[in-house]
């Protein structure tokens, strides 16, 4: 998502330059400007009916993004190609690769209906839509040293009319800055899981941290497995997923589980574990 209003703003710009003469260059120019901009901060201020004006502002810097807006504050960056997301957990900066989704958004201009060059005239320095289309009410686009800088756009939307005006500045002036930040271990996740999904008290421990419930799970910094104290008292090994009861030889999670006769139902801990690595 976080590129879709620039993919919009060229996706307009390349069903305008099917012309000839100096406005097509002009708009072929910022057509290849903006597709190799890799820094610039762009605002998007809409006016929602019933909702009333929101404002969404996107900084872009070499591959860090930063996205703030109503309740939203999120900071993306790419390393060795691939996209993180940092999050906070205990009080730490974590980094958590993004899955990205195919936008729909960004093919809104494919379709057969374009506009051509034709249907906009230039007035007081914006080239205005002045023929009728389906898609907007109204479309303003402003071009300024061979970039656009300016879109102010009008669409009904669920019989409402949306306005929102998208501005493009601090081109090759936007920073971007990327705090200290952590990779999730093994540990860590599965901390997070039990937090989200375990009935008991949990305690962050000078050492470590504990959770209280149907079964009593520790950990302890600089250990490579938690103890668990249930209807048997267990090693969890996470980074091996490996499994070790009472006093026996540590097996794997899924020898554990399709071969111990033993396990009871009412052995949270260990449904839990069965949950979150064998499903």
């Amino acid at each position: 998502m976080k590129k879709t209003l620039l993919i919009l703003v060229l996706g307009i710009l390349v069903l305008l330059t099917g012309c000839n003469g100096a406005k097509e260059n002009d708009f072929k120019d910022a057509m290849n400007n903006m597709n190799e901009l890799e820094n610039y901060t762009m605002k998007m201020t809409v006016d929602v009916p019933l909702f009333g004006t929101m404002i969404s502002t996107f900084e872009y810097d070499d591959g860090a993004t930063r996205e703030t807006g109503f309740m939203t504050d999120t900071l993306e960056f790419e390393l060795n190609g691939i996209k993180y997301e940092l999050e906070e957990f205990n009080d730490e900066m974590y980094a958590v690769e993004v899955i990205e989704e195919p936008d729909d958004e960004a093919a809104m201009f494919e379709e057969d209906e374009a506009f051509d060059f034709e249907d906009f005239q230039l007035v007081d320095g914006y080239y205005e839509l002045t023929e009728e289309n389906d898609d907007f009410t109204e479309l303003k686009i402003k071009i300024e040293d061979g970039y656009v800088i300016e879109m102010i756009f009008s669409a009904e939307s669920d019989d409402m009319l949306v306005e929102a005006t998208i501005e493009i500045y601090d081109i090759d002036l936007t920073v971007v800055e990327v705090p200290e930040y952590k990779f999730y271990s093994e540990f860590d996740l599965i901390q997070i899981w039990w937090t989200d999904n375990y009935m008991g008290d949990f305690t962050v421990t000078e050492n470590g941290f504990s959770i209280e419930g149907w079964d009593d799970i520790e950990y302890i910094n600089g250990n490579d497995y938690y103890t668990i104290n249930s209807f048997y008292a267990y090693k969890f090994f996470p980074e091996t997923n490996m499994i070790q009861k009472e006093s026996e030889t540590a097996v794997t999670l899924e020898d554990y589980f399709i071969n111990d006769d033993s396990l009871l139902s009412e052995d949270r801990f260990t449904k839990l574990v069965e949950i979150y690595y064998l499903d």
